[in-house]
């Protein structure tokens, strides 16, 4: 099928045009997560410079201007590293920048140092060697191709264990995933991976028509994508040592079903089975936090966190941290929860609550996420919630 190229050059444009903006307002986010915004930020900004070099190729701007091709080539190469960065430090937030990080661009810089040799190489050379240059030129677009596509699926595939990595670390400090396990980055990379065969077959196939459907398609993802990142609220770094006891702590979940969400913690790693607090001590927190955890319900509250709790107890992140994990063998997540869905089961018996839908219950109970109360329900009732409102009015009746 014949298609005008001005079309396709015309949407990556657009597309390119829709980068920028979301990498400026990426760049000038309010958040506490600075250095993964700004990573993310660069990440779409290197997407910008990739579309412009295909809609300036496609118009043969480079005929006319091939200084051009410093600008917008190499740049592909410091797309999956930014991406990978910015994954890093937006579930990291207290992690500081590091001379290394630079390893992370020596691609972007090979090839930036290759356009530059390659630009300044005289017109008359190229004629006088031009077999000898065509041939090298084909060896090297195929090794520059093939080192492309190694180094975004690797990229992709660590930047999937560091969000793994953080999915798993949030039931020790939150009470809740939705919001908090930016599940739209691991969305992105699936849809960056897709996207990635799809730009293969463009450059194997150079099919017109499969370069407007992935033109349409990579436009609507990078709606999608800045919709997401205005969305997202802020991961808060507790206390400077988080990482740390997330680390220590994290190869004990057990993650229960298909979404992955955290509902058990083992006993704690050997690294914290050192003690923090004396018996008494412990002894006196785990009175006072089951006194509150009574009196004032903390876990009504949507929003609850372990430093929020800490502050009620007028403790710390950390001793409250090892009191859930080491003294009493659960982790936050599960432990405010478990509260959460006795609250539930209260209201479930309670015929004045019989107004409320099984949802608006669960919800006046704390819980902000459906998929998180059903599978907490059931994981310590053995039922559905709406069995055992089913079951608890008939044996009512």
């Amino acid at each position: 099928m014949n298609i005008n190229p001005q079309i396709i050059a015309s949407i990556s444009t657009i597309i390119s045009s829709t980068l920028f903006f979301l990498a400026v307002l990426t760049f000038t986010k309010k958040t506490t997560a600075v250095i993964g915004y700004r990573f993310l930020s660069l990440f779409l900004l290197f997407l910008t410079l990739n579309f412009t070099d295909e809609a300036l190729n496609i118009s043969g701007t480079y005929i006319s201007h091939p200084a051009l091709m410093l600008i917008f080539q190499p740049g592909t190469y410091a797309i999956a590293p930014c991406f990978y960065l910015a994954s890093v430090y937006l579930t990291s937030i207290d992690k500081k920048l590091e001379l290394k990080l630079v390893l992370h661009f020596i691609p972007y810089l090979l090839l930036l140092a290759l356009c530059i040799f390659t630009f300044l190489i005289t017109p008359e050379a190229i004629v006088v060697n031009k077999p000898k240059a065509n041939h090298i030129e084909k060896i090297a677009s195929i090794f520059l191709l093939t080192l492309l596509f190694i180094q975004i699926f690797w990229y992709l595939f660590i930047s999937l264990k560091q969000l793994r990595k953080h999915r798993k670390s949030i039931p020790l400090f939150l009470s809740s995933f939705a919001g908090n396990d930016y599940k739209w980055l691991s969305q992105i990379m699936m849809g960056l991976g897709m996207l990635s065969m799809i730009w293969l077959l463009e450059v194997i196939a150079a099919e017109p028509l499969l370069s407007l459907l992935a033109s349409i398609i990579y436009l609507f993802s990078f709606y999608y994508i800045g919709v997401q990142i205005m969305r997202q609220k802020d991961i808060i770094s507790f206390f400077p040592n988080q990482n740390q006891i997330a680390d220590d702590l994290v190869s004990n979940l057990e993650i229960g079903g298909s979404t992955g969400i955290a509902i058990a913690v083992n006993p704690a790693s050997p690294s914290l089975k050192k003690k923090v607090l004396t018996d008494e001590k412990v002894n006196q927190l785990k009175h006072q936090l089951l006194e509150l955890m009574s009196s004032d319900k903390p876990y009504l509250d949507a929003e609850i966190t372990l430093p929020k709790l800490s502050k009620m107890m007028l403790s710390n992140t950390y001793h409250m941290s090892y009191l859930l994990n080491d003294c009493l063998e659960e982790n936050f997540y599960t432990f405010i929860n478990r509260y959460r869905i006795d609250e539930c089961m209260r209201m479930f018996k309670n015929p004045s609550y019989d107004h409320l839908t099984i949802m608006g219950i669960a919800f006046e109970c704390g819980f902000s996420s459906k998929t998180s109360f059903n599978i907490s329900f059931k994981k310590v009732t053995g039922m559905s919630p709406r069995e055992y409102r089913t079951s608890s009015k008939e044996k009512m009746d």
